[in-house]
This record gives C-alpha cells, structure tokens and sequence, in this order.
C-alpha cells in the first residue's frame, strides 16, 4: 500500500517473494504451503493486498484455497490460516468495505457428466461436450473471517487436502 514493497506469487513453488523496492531486492520468501515442507504444488498464482496494507491473500489454485498472511511487519511475514475456495482460484481481493473477499475459481465447481461426448456405442461426437469447454467459472463471495472462523477454515481446508499427519510427520502447519 505505501509502495515500498513488491509481493510476487511464485506459481511453480509454494511462495511468495517480498521485494524491497528501495533496494530492488527480495527481503523475504513467505510458504504458503499447507504442510511444513510440503512439495511444490500450492500453485500461488494471484494477489490481493487489503486496504490497510496488512493483510496478503494468496490464491493457492492447486490448494484450492486463499491464504491469509499477516505482512503488516516487513521481515516478519506469517501465514495466518486459509480459506477453502471452489476449484483453482485465480484471483482474489477485498470488498472497498472491507467486509468481504472475492474470489473466482478458473474451474468452478467441476464439470458435470458430459452425455454427447465421446460414447463406446455412439460414433457420433458432440464437441461441445468437451470437457475443457464444460467447465464454468465461479465467483466465490466470502465474508472476512474473524480468528475463530479463520481457524476453522484452516482446518477445513487440511481435511479437504487429504494429507494427514501419517504422510506429513511434522504436521500440519500452525
């Protein structure tokens, strides 16, 4: 918000990169991963920084989720919990009333059966019913989370992952 810092989603890793403008170098590498050292595949690809500049909301497209990071102390960036989305949010922002975030979602909520597509007892093929065109996009309208909420959305999101402690001996991220 005060110009003196860049935030970049990096889509082929787990992070965002805060650069210092004044010195044109990155300061800090932020993971927005679900899991400590979870593999590549968040797939942070969109930013949206609220209005008083504290709060970064990350669209994390293969997480299917929004993280929400406290950056109101350059150097000391933290992820504070996630928000689940529909599938493979794209962007995100903050309502000018500061109340809500919006998010679309490149994949919607899925396709659906295709009945005119490709059949083994049918030659004929409707492409229309090509999945890649199937697919609707969504806008998701979502109330700003207090900690409680946000704590459940957390968690939420974890379950909807599929990881547990069993495949993440570290646990789940705080």
């Amino acid at each position: 918000k005060d110009g003196t810092r860049l935030f970049v989603a990096c889509a082929n890793t787990n992070a965002v990169w805060v650069v210092d403008l004044a010195t044109r170098t990155a300061r800090e590498q932020v993971s927005v991963a679900l899991y400590p050292n979870a593999p590549a595949g968040s797939t942070p690809n969109a930013l949206g920084l609220s209005p008083d500049g504290d709060t970064l909301l990350v669209a994390n497209a293969d997480n299917n989720a929004v993280a929400v990071l406290d950056v109101s102390r350059p150097g000391t960036s933290v992820v504070k919990g996630f928000i689940p989305t529909g599938w493979y949010p794209t962007t995100v922002t903050v309502t000018k009333d500061k109340h809500r975030l919006l998010v679309t979602n490149a994949k919607g909520l899925g396709a659906g059966p295709n009945p005119g597509g490709p059949q083994p007892t049918n030659p004929v093929v409707d492409y229309s019913q090509y999945v890649g065109s199937m697919i609707m996009g969504t806008l998701s309208d979502i109330a700003v989370p207090r900690a409680p909420e946000l704590a459940h959305y957390t968690k939420q999101v974890r379950q909807n992952d599929g990881f547990d402690t069993a495949v993440h001996p570290n646990g789940p991220a705080n």
